[in-house]
């Protein structure tokens, strides 16, 4: 499946061989790579160049991922598509040398090199002409030897199921080979929702998950005139950058709602106090979710109003304006 979550392209080689390869199998690499602090720019420079040198063909394509939830976050994903049992005996020393020299010195490898089989009795609405997915859902299974059965099973079930509601998405899952437990799978969704519709309004929740990466969520507020976004469940990563959050919700004020998971009203004063005052090192109110200090964005009172209801106005207009001080 080449419909892939594409943030950049980056580098791949593959020439270590593994145990009991299958001629009838197709499989997959990944590799995984941290950015060393503040090389990451670099690193994506350097790794783009790589690719388009060494990764032009379609049997050494690689396709890469930025990790923007979990215990991965900001790790780099590198995935190796599509690989025969005749890929192991290629030379690839000279791709893995220009990586060392040129790519290497700006990430380093977080863990090593794993391969997986495809279960090609498990693709859904999978076509390998089509172009990359830029979105990319990741589900890691660790099932019990005496359970694959029922494993199985469930995922022919679910299949089904997903085929029905969510057409314009893809799945495929792979069990793992080499390089981690033997009954470990992963399954990959691919899904382009935001760009497939449209004429539909998405609300992005808990800023798309893009809270340490403000950058990267206005290149989609940019491009992606459909989608708004809401602050719910990630205030505290807004108060551990105020410069850059005040100067996002300066350029995206008309995109932005207010958000909150829980009634809770001791913890709304801390969103206030983030958002409304200028006060600088204070506690986020659950330790779990931030154990940095926080700093206020003190924005302007037309930016406040957008943020917490004339938004939601423009948004869902039955809502009863009345309830606002919308003169202002």
């Amino acid at each position: 499946m080449k419909k892939l979550l594409l943030f950049t392209l980056l580098s791949a080689f593959a020439f270590t061989a593994f145990a009991q390869r299958n001629a009838k199998v197709e499989y997959w690499n990944t590799f995984h790579y941290k950015a060393k602090d503040g090389m990451e720019q670099k690193f994506l420079k350097a790794a783009a160049i790589k690719t388009k040198k060494f990764n032009s063909d379609p049997t050494n394509l690689i396709v890469t991922y930025r990790v923007t939830t979990g215990d991965k976050t900001g790790v780099y994903e590198r995935i190796m598509p599509f690989q025969t049992s005749k890929s192991y005996d290629l030379d690839a020393s000279k791709e893995a040398k220009y990586w060392e020299d040129n790519v290497s010195p700006y990430a380093d490898p977080d863990g090593g090199k794993q391969v997986w089989e495809r279960l090609k009795w498990a693709d859904v609405n999978v076509n390998p002409n089509d172009p990359p997915y830029k979105h990319l859902s990741k589900t890691i299974f660790i099932v019990k030897p005496t359970h694959r059965n029922h494993f199985r099973r469930w995922v022919e079930r679910i299949g089904k199921v997903f085929a029905k509601r969510m057409p314009d998405a893809s799945r495929i899952v792979l069990r793992l080979q080499s390089g981690g437990q033997r009954n470990m799978y992963v399954s990959y969704i691919g899904y382009n929702m935001f760009e497939n519709n449209p004429n539909t309004i998405f609300i992005n929740a808990h800023l798309g998950w893009y809270g340490n990466d403000l950058d990267k969520l206005s290149e989609q507020l940019d491009n992606l005139s459909n989608v708004y976004t809401e602050i719910g469940a990630v205030i505290a990563e807004l108060g551990r950058q105020p410069i850059r959050a005040k100067k996002f919700f300066l350029d995206h004020q008309d995109r932005v709602l207010f958000g909150k998971d829980t009634y809770k009203k001791s913890e709304y004063n801390v969103y206030f106090r983030i958002l409304e005052t200028d006060d600088e090192y204070f506690d986020y109110y659950r330790k779990r979710h931030a154990h940095w200090k926080m700093y206020g964005l003190n924005l302007p009172d037309s930016i406040l109003k957008k943020l917490y209801y004339k938004n939601a106005l423009t948004l869902f207009p039955s809502i009863p304006s009345d309830l606002f001080d919308v003169k202002n």
